[in-house]
């Protein structure tokens, strides 16, 4: 009878984690969803969208209509700063194959995207002076 009442007990909390999991992950993109751009770059990415469903487009320039790139964002980690910031760790997955670490962060109030990349590993901080930094605004 135990059996009966343990095995009961594991499924229900599979369910629940799965459901918790599917909740917490939906989520994840509602603060990183939307466009974000900086007309005052001279070159690399202008422009980003970021989909409700971790979908991602980069654009070289900020009315351009094509993409330079585009694929999926996959958060891995999710915390908030000292300063009040959504701070992520997430995966650029190009449908051309490349993979990017990134290290993102939206200000306090939503407007400000910040964020670091490279193709080995996860930067370890936000550093404006590495050409794969970008600081973008919520349109």
């Amino acid at each position: 009878m135990w059996r009966k009442y343990a095995y009961v007990q594991v499924v229900v909390a599979a369910i629940f984690f799965c459901f918790v999991t599917t909740v917490v992950a939906a989520t994840d993109y509602k603060e990183l969803g939307g466009v974000w751009e900086n007309p005052q770059y001279g070159e690399g990415v202008w422009k980003l969208r970021i989909g409700a469903d971790g979908s991602y487009e980069s654009f070289a320039k900020v009315k351009a209509s094509t993409s330079t790139f585009k694929g999926k964002c996959k958060v891995v980690e999710k915390w908030t700063d000292s300063e009040g910031c959504l701070c992520y760790k997430t995966i650029l997955l190009s449908d051309t194959g490349e993979k990017s670490f990134c290290l993102m962060k939206i200000s306090p109030s939503g407007k400000i995207l910040e964020y670091v990349e490279d193709s080995k590993e996860y930067p370890r901080f936000f550093n404006s002076e590495v050409y794969t930094y970008r600081k973008l605004y919520r349109k």
